[in-house]
């Protein structure tokens, strides 16, 4: 839902060799990407790949990522009014995941809301704070998560027991 000045400017900046989307994503990424003489990735269709997909092995990979090697990039809005991309490592993502395990003491029968979207930090601590504590991560509808009483019944419906939400959710 980026401005395309926004997209061009973080492709341009990080020049990721591939980028990963699906169906109409895929044709409106490449129509907002698309002007001459630009860095320009390889965008990958899922929804055109899956006969690939499917085919390789499903045997865990042999490649493993060092602590200090970066997992994601997050560009903030940029006080400068230009956005700032910012290197998050492996080690970082991974110890603030144990310590919101920690802190909220998170367990297996622990039902967590996946509300944060990917491009905020929130999104791998709720999602990696799941999995690495052995809870359900839920997903709820785009169309719900802003709606007062349609979240709170898909709250009680999905059992939630932790959730992140934002002050403007909770008002």
């Amino acid at each position: 839902n980026y401005p395309k000045e926004r997209i061009r400017f973080i492709v341009s900046d990080c020049q990721p060799a591939m980028l990963i989307s699906q169906g109409d994503f895929c044709n409106e990424l490449k129509l907002k990407l698309s002007q001459p003489n630009e860095f320009s990735p390889v965008i990958l269709d899922l929804n055109r790949e899956q006969a690939f997909v499917t085919q390789q092995s499903n045997e865990n990979l042999t490649a493993k990522a060092a602590p200090d090697e970066v997992l994601y990039i997050v560009y903030t809005s940029g006080s400068t009014g230009e956005p700032k991309g910012v290197l998050i490592e492996q080690r970082g993502v991974i110890n603030m995941a144990y310590a919101q395990i920690d802190e909220l003491g998170i367990h297996s029968q622990d039902h967590i809301l996946q509300f944060a979207r990917f491009t905020f930090d929130a999104f791998f601590w709720e999602t990696l704070g799941a999995w690495l504590a052995g809870a359900q991560l839920c997903l709820i509808s785009k169309e719900i998560k802003l709606i007062g009483n349609d979240l709170v019944r898909a709250l009680k419906t999905a059992s939630i027991s932790i959730a992140t939400l934002t002050p403007s959710v909770v008002e």
